[in-house]
């Protein structure tokens, strides 16, 4: 239909053209509201704001999405796609395909707490951080004993039962 559409459009130009008939389209759009469009596009753009979508499981499966060669980035208990830039993506495709990074998460949970977007708790055992959301929770473990993953989980705290899982797996 577009393309029958943009046909129609097309002959009516030419024929318009061959006439020398002047045409004016009208845009809906108003150029201020166009500039601001513009504008917000290249905010959130600048700003890289990633939203996170957590879709829960019945287990309590770690999975292991990405490694950074510092860090493990896992879910716990479910599944996790991001939002950034108004395309959603899976977590592992917005890592591998450098569209975002284990640090941009982090950063977010950061820039949430500062906007009392998510409340937070900080263990004293090396630099460990959680970030509470009301549908999920992100873990950025660093433990004097050497663990460091990052982790999105179900909500309220995870550090315990996340560290119970993966010690019982070893």
């Amino acid at each position: 239909m577009k393309k029958l559409i943009l046909i129609i459009i097309g002959i009516l130009l030419i024929i318009a053209l061959i006439f020398g008939i002047s045409i004016c389209i009208k845009n809906n759009n108003s150029n201020s509201e166009k500039q601001d469009e513009v504008q917000n596009e290249a905010q959130s753009e600048e700003n890289n704001e990633i939203k996170i979508i957590f879709t829960r499981r019945k287990d309590l499966e770690v999975t292991e999405i990405y490694d950074t060669g510092e860090y493990k980035i896992c879910t716990f208990g479910g599944n996790v796609q991001v939002v950034v830039n108004g395309e959603t993506y899976d977590l592992k495709d917005a890592l591998e395909e450098k569209i975002i990074t284990g640090n941009d998460i982090i950063d977010q949970g950061k820039n949430d707490v500062k906007n009392n977007d998510c409340d937070y708790i900080s263990y004293k055992d090396g630099g460990t951080v959680e970030y509470l959301y009301d549908n999920y929770t992100i873990l950025k473990l660093n433990i004097m004993d050497g663990e460091n993953d990052l982790v999105i989980g179900m909500k309220d705290s995870i550090m315990d039962s996340y560290l119970t899982v993966i010690h019982s797996e070893n």
